[in-house]
């Protein structure tokens, strides 16, 4: 595969999010905390699967230097009955270029395309080590691990192609997130 140095697929990737988002269920404009300092309120929908529910707002960030954006993606969390900010379990965002400083990176071959997670996670304030996150990865399921083309562990967010429906990206959504969040509930 090779790597995406073009907006084009965080602008795709945000186009599967916003057809999940609208065939979710409309839960109010929340504010999300998140660590880049942008708020706001934003829409925030309800996804399913089976029993398995989350929260998601698509999101679309701008450089902490320039005010430009440069990433569009998605912030999940558990459903809530608060009335405060919601604080996300995951984000998943698709840097508008290729830069290996993302944890995200997007990648493309043959009309399809692949978001990979590179492994840091952030928890509370501090961050975990990418090592504990592959040990851990490994402790759990082993055949989630990929190798790159440069020989660096990551895990396959999604793999996805324009024409994919909401089912099976709400699939992937879900799927990563209970992985990511249990493994940050054993480190905190």
């Amino acid at each position: 595969m090779k790597q995406i140095n073009i907006k084009d697929c965080a602008e795709s990737f945000g186009k599967i999010v916003a057809k999940c988002l609208q065939e979710g269920k409309y839960v109010g404009d929340w504010i999300w905390g998140n660590p880049a300092g942008q708020s706001g309120s934003l829409p925030t929908y309800e996804v399913h699967l089976g029993e398995d529910k989350i929260w998601c707002t698509s999101i679309t960030w701008a450089s902490a230097s320039t005010g430009v954006e440069n990433r569009k993606g998605v912030m999940a969390t558990y459903p809530s009955n608060t009335n405060k900010t919601l604080g996300q379990v995951i984000e998943i965002t698709i840097p508008y270029e290729f830069k290996r400083i993302y944890n995200t990176r997007a990648y493309t071959e043959n009309n399809s395309y692949e978001i990979r997670s590179y492994g840091k996670y952030t928890v509370g304030r501090s961050g975990i080590k990418k090592q504990d996150f592959f040990d851990y990865i490994r402790g759990v399921d082993p055949t989630l691990i990929f190798i790159d083309e440069e020989s660096k562990e990551y895990i396959k967010v999604s793999e996805y192609e324009e024409t994919m429906s909401t089912s099976e990206f709400t699939t992937q959504l879900i799927k990563y997130f209970k992985l990511v969040d249990t493994f940050k509930r054993t480190y905190r």
